[in-house]
């Protein structure tokens, strides 16, 4: 069973409304709330100092290795109905499978370091989470394991989507937006139960 599986998401894209999107309806507060039957935690990750360089520094990087991968797409042919970012996902995914690390550890230097404490804001929140959702001893004792910790990157270009789906066989999932830009969809989260 992975522990915990994140998203960073960047993204290289143009406008897909004609015109700017409505204001978001009030935003969930801090904290523990419930969705269908699902505890949801929403939490700023701690803010480095230099948050902008940090997230900068993040997106960059997740763009140009995208973008080589969207290079390689063109001389690999992608399987039917996929798209570019569905192959990185893929290639991210089999990397971990293989359990080796994040390209973005690969990359070593500051965009090492802006990962690392990118993990290590997440882990902290997530044992909040759990603390807040089941009690402090069973985050002590779900955070006292060696964590399987699955974190990928995925960017949509134009009107792209990620589609559906479901994390099977995960304790926790988290999603961390590093760019939106105007005109960008919303989260959508669905009932789990299928209802």
């Amino acid at each position: 069973m992975t522990a915990f599986m994140a998203a960073c998401a960047a993204a290289d894209t143009q406008q897909c409304h004609a015109s700017p999107p409505p204001p978001p309806p009030p935003g969930i507060p801090e904290g523990v709330t419930h969705m269908f039957s699902t505890p949801l935690f929403r939490m700023k990750l701690v803010e480095p100092s230099n948050a902008a360089d940090f997230f900068l520094t993040l997106e960059s990087a997740i763009l140009d290795h995208f973008r080589e991968s969207v290079a390689r797409c063109e001389e690999i042919a992608l399987g039917a109905g996929q798209t570019p970012s569905d192959r990185f996902f893929s290639l991210q995914r089999d990397a971990f499978e293989r359990d080796e690390d994040s390209f973005l550890m690969l990359a070593g230097g500051e965009v090492a370091a802006a990962f690392e404490q990118l993990k290590s804001g997440w882990l902290q929140n997530a044992q909040q989470y759990v603390a807040a959702a089941a009690g402090e001893e069973a985050a002590e004792a779900f955070f006292a394991k060696k964590l399987h910790m699955f974190v990928w990157a995925s960017v949509h270009e134009g009107c792209s989507v990620h589609t559906p789906h479901v994390h099977e066989n995960t304790a926790i999932s988290g999603v961390f937006y590093i760019s939106v830009p105007d005109g960008s969809g919303a989260l959508v989260l669905d009932d789990p139960r299928g209802l």
